[in-house]
C-alpha cells in the first residue's frame, strides 16, 4: 500500500527537509568538485546549472507527493547550511522495498552528519513506511559510501561487475548493501 511523504524530520544536529527550488544555488554549489564522480545523476563535467537543480527539486516535490520516492535535504541546525541530501527511491510498495541514496558537500564529509541522516531515514523507511528491505547501491570504488552503509548496520550483499556507467560514462562495478527486517 502506497504511503504519504513522511515530512520533515529532525536528528540531533540536522533538519531533514523536503527539497525546494530555493535550494538550487546551494545544491549546485555542493555538487562541484570530487563529489560528482560518485553521483550518476550529475553531469560528467562535475558541474550542474542552478536551473537544472530547480528542475530536480520540482521533480522531487512531485515524487514526494505521489509516493514514488521521498527526498530530504540535510540542513545543519546550527548554521542553516545545506549539508547534503538523502532519499528513498525505486520504491516497491508491494514487496515492500526501496533503495536509499545519500550525498554530502565536501566541506561536511567526515563529521558524521550523513551517517546521522541515513540512520534516521532508514528508521523512517522501516518503521513509518513499513519497508522490509532497504538497499544501498554504490559505485564499487566509493569506499566512503561502503563504510557508511556498514556503519548504519547495512550488510554487504555483493558486487555486480561492470554493471553500469559512472558519471564520466565509464563502466564500473556496483556494490549492494541491504538492511532487512
Amino acid at each position: 500500500m502506497r504511503k504519504s511523504y513522511p515530512g520533515k524530520k529532525e536528528t540531533e544536529r540536522l533538519w531533514l527537509m523536503p527539497p525546494t527550488e530555493g535550494d538550487a544555488d546551494a545544491v549546485a554549489e555542493s555538487l562541484r568538485g570530487s563529489l560528482a564522480q560518485w553521483l550518476r545523476w550529475t553531469a560528467a563535467s562535475q558541474t550542474k546549472a542552478v536551473e537544472d537543480m530547480r528542475k530536480v527539486a520540482a521533480a522531487a516535490g512531485r515524487s514526494n507527493a505521489l509516493g514514488d520516492s521521498f527526498s530530504w535535504r540535510m540542513v545543519d541546525k546550527t548554521s542553516g547550511a545545506l549539508v547534503g541530501g538523502v532519499d528513498l527511491h525505486s520504491i516497491g510498495w508491494l514487496i515492500p522495498r526501496c533503495e536509499i541514496g545519500y550525498w554530502a558537500a565536501e566541506r561536511w564529509v567526515g563529521q558524521g552528519l550523513v551517517t546521522e541522516a541515513v540512520r534516521e531515514v532508514l528508521r523512517v523507511a522501516m518503521e513509518e513506511l513499513g519497508m522490509a528491505r532497504v538497499e544501498a547501491r554504490c559505485d564499487g570504488r566509493n569506499a566512503a559510501a561502503h563504510r557508511l552503509a556498514e556503519r548504519v548496520g547495512m550488510q554487504w550483499e555483493g558486487r555486480l561487475r561492470r554493471y553500469e556507467r559512472d558519471a564520466a560514462g565509464e563502466l564500473c562495478d556496483l556494490v549492494i548493501f541491504s538492511a532487512v527486517i
